[in-house]
């Protein structure tokens, strides 16, 4: 089961059911301009009203959010914070590389989309929120929501991941930016710093922090 708000919980929903357009995605992303030319056409359709496509547009415009920030619908409008550009480094820059508009590109997102819709047998999607949602049972859930300080997906007030993740009653998992229970284990270590130029001096951490579930290790 995969519980989302919208419009991720939309895209689930139409996976579980083997209704998502994906020859309308294609046909969306084979309209697409080069990497210097992304970002003015995410600016275009984020300022077209959502259609019946939207969940096809949706996830081409959070690929390219701006610092992978959330993108929502409100009011018969897209919600977003704008797109990244196409980034090349100058002689001064450390890193060597160009930094691509869309995480991932669109033939990527494509490819990664149509296996889901292929492979997703017995997926139940639904658009909800979580705080009224009953496991079954034995269930073992995985939660991973939107990281402290960060941009909230449904843009209410924040969620108490810890008293939601102890109150499902069933073994669960929380994915976060520091240690949420005294049961947890730190999955960044050792990657290396990053950031545009390549000069931030560490990767961001990421927790996975344990509820109603035996010890973690790190291995």
């Amino acid at each position: 089961m995969m519980i989302r708000g919208a419009p991720w919980g939309d895209f689930w929903r139409e996976i579980g059911h083997r209704t998502l357009n994906v020859a309308g995605l294609a046909g969306i992303v084979s309209g697409l301009p080069d990497a210097g030319g992304i970002k003015g056409a995410l600016d275009a359709m984020a300022s077209e009203p959502p259609g019946e496509d939207y969940v096809l547009r949706f996830l081409l415009l959070q690929a390219g959010s701006f610092g992978g920030k959330a993108v929502g619908m409100r009011g018969g409008r897209w919600v977003t914070h704008g797109f990244r550009s196409y980034w090349v480094p100058g002689p001064h820059h450390n890193r060597r590389t160009p930094v691509n508009p869309m995480m991932p590109m669109p033939g990527t997102l494509l490819a990664r989309v149509r296996e889901i819709a292929e492979r997703c047998e017995g997926l139940t999607g639904m658009s909800a929120d979580v705080r009224s949602f009953s496991p079954p049972p034995a269930a073992v859930a995985y939660i991973d929501p939107p990281y402290g300080g960060t941009t909230d997906y449904s843009g209410g007030p924040p969620l108490d991941v810890s008293r939601i993740a102890e109150g499902l009653g069933c073994p669960c998992y929380v994915s976060e930016a520091r240690p949420l229970s005294d049961n947890a284990v730190l999955l960044s270590a050792g990657r290396r710093k990053g950031g545009i130029s390549g000069r931030r001096a560490g990767a961001n951490e990421e927790w996975l922090s344990a509820f109603n579930a035996p010890a973690l290790t790190d291995g």
